[in-house]
């Protein structure tokens, strides 16, 4: 309806994103916190009343505020779901036109340098998990989530996810929750197998309040092992280990994606166990030598050659 204001739009909106796909959760939930800021600041106009320049007053209050580039960048990609919904169910070009204005502004705020990327080497994670394997409280829990990573080069937020009825251990298989509520397979070793069976009989043990909590990876507290907590745990271990510089999650998968893109392995197949939605994401891990590039070519045409 036209002479509706923005926040009476909101809950039509809600129901547009919960049933929207390639959307995490958190990411939905976000874009909803952000448009109702938006909204308020807006002055809860009707869409019609809401101009360009309202638009650039808001992207202008952003920079004063001196938030991140990529604060501010989940803020526009909210507003611009916003407009989008309004766009496709709006019998109005109106929201067209202040779209057409958003794609003018570029959201503010500085830059962070990229971290830079360390190689991980099977040494390094080798000594982590034998620093974690000692730890007297968390038993092999510790170990297990380390092996785990470095197995499957999951994202943090797959493993703290992982729940007891997806873990496979006789076909050494697990099926996690990736981006996008996106569901698939990761394969891990007898090793790791091993490790997860020790650490579950711990967890039961000597973890009692988790009757009730179906994740595998659980807090002495029996609450769920939550993204930050893995990688506080990382630094931690690592740290004891004497590793030299910053250590975090993201260094397994990226070690584990690259040895899977060494192996010889199909691209595609590396891009479905990384659970890459796009396959140029997956191919950036095949640094391979001309060399050998310039070998198989040679033995292709030779191949050909062939009667």
């Amino acid at each position: 309806m036209p002479d509706q204001t923005l926040s009476q739009r909101l809950p039509a909106f809600k129901s547009y994103l919960e049933t929207s796909s390639g959307l995490a959760a958190i990411t939905k939930t976000r874009y909803l916190d952000e448009v109702k800021k938006f909204v308020k600041v807006a002055g809860d106009p009707t869409l019609e009343d809401l101009t360009p320049a309202a638009l650039l007053a808001w992207n202008t209050a952003l920079a004063n505020q001196r938030l991140t580039h990529n604060t501010n960048g989940v803020k526009h990609a909210a507003v611009k779901k916003f407009l989008d919904f309004m766009d496709q169910f709006e019998e109005t070009p109106q929201a067209a036109r202040l779209l057409k204005a958003l794609d003018r502004l570029e959201a503010p705020g500085s830059k962070r340098p990229k971290r830079e990327t360390r190689a991980l080497t099977e040494l390094e994670a080798r000594r982590m998990m034998a620093h974690a394997f000692v730890h007297p409280l968390t038993g092999g829990r510790d170990q297990a989530i380390i092996l785990f990573l470095w197995d499957t080069g999951v994202r943090r937020a797959e493993l703290s996810g992982l729940l007891l009825y997806d873990l496979d251990l006789e076909r050494r298989r697990a099926k996690v929750v990736g981006k996008g509520d996106k569901e698939r397979l990761v394969f891990f070793s007898e090793e790791c197998r091993q490790q997860l069976e020790w650490w579950l009989e711990d967890r039961e043990l000597h973890y009692p309040q988790v009757q009730e909590v179906d994740n595998v990876f659980v807090t002495l507290r029996g609450t769920p092992v939550r993204p930050n907590e893995v990688t506080s745990l990382i630094r931690r271990v690592a740290a004891e280990a004497g590793l030299q510089g910053l250590v975090w999650a993201h260094l397994f998968r990226h070690a584990r994606i690259t040895a899977l893109a060494n192996s010889g392995m199909n691209v595609l197949d590396v891009a479905k166990l990384a659970g890459h939605s796009n396959v140029n994401t997956t191919s950036k891990y095949f640094h391979q030598d001309l060399e050998q590039v310039q070998e198989r070519y040679d033995r292709a045409l030779k191949r050909e050659e062939q009667p």
